[in-house]
């Protein structure tokens, strides 16, 4: 019981590190710069105005939305560490962060759904975020002092394999 277990919260890394891995960083950021940059062009704005514009409106949503976990996530820390109930949590904002990244098919190249897939995104981002925090709270009942460390390692690492392997696929699939 104990492995599957550990092998359980370790995919769970595996299963959301593409969300970090292609969203936020190679493939839906650069997407939304691209997109907000010819959406703020046409408004008007110089091409360099407007990738500014782009990168900072990203930047600002981001910022925001790690602010928000950066004040809450320590409630929902102590909160996650106190309870026994964590799975109905991660359940819960598994959904949200799934749900709102599905949103994100509405980004169009002409811009018209921008304000709301930035919104979208930030949302996915929180609630990704909030997952993680009952996921982590689970670690310490895996396994002793000694092991802890080795567990929460390779779940890192197979986190990090997991977003290799959506980007390698995301490359096959553009080329």
């Amino acid at each position: 019981m104990d492995r599957k277990r550990i092998w359980g919260w370790m995919a769970f890394d595996w299963a959301t590190q593409p969300f970090y891995t292609l969203g936020l960083t190679f493939i839906f950021g650069p997407y939304f710069a691209s997109v907000a940059t010819e959406h703020f062009a046409s408004l008007g704005a110089t091409p360099e105005a407007a990738d500014a514009r782009a990168q900072s409106t990203w930047a600002f949503a981001q910022t925001l939305a790690g602010l928000f976990i950066a004040f809450t996530g320590p409630v929902l820390g102590a909160y996650a560490d106190s309870t026994g109930r964590r799975m109905p949590w991660i359940v819960l904002f598994s959904a949200v962060y799934v749900v709102a990244t599905a949103t994100l098919w509405w980004m169009t190249p002409d811009g018209a759904a921008l304000w709301f897939c930035l919104y979208a995104f930030a949302l996915a981002f929180v609630a990704a975020e909030f997952a993680l925090i009952f996921v982590n709270a689970q670690l310490p009942s895996l396994g002793g002092q000694e092991a802890i460390g080795k567990i929460s390692g390779t779940g890192a690492s197979v986190g990090y394999w997991g977003g290799v392997l959506s980007l390698a696929i995301m490359l096959l699939v553009f080329f």
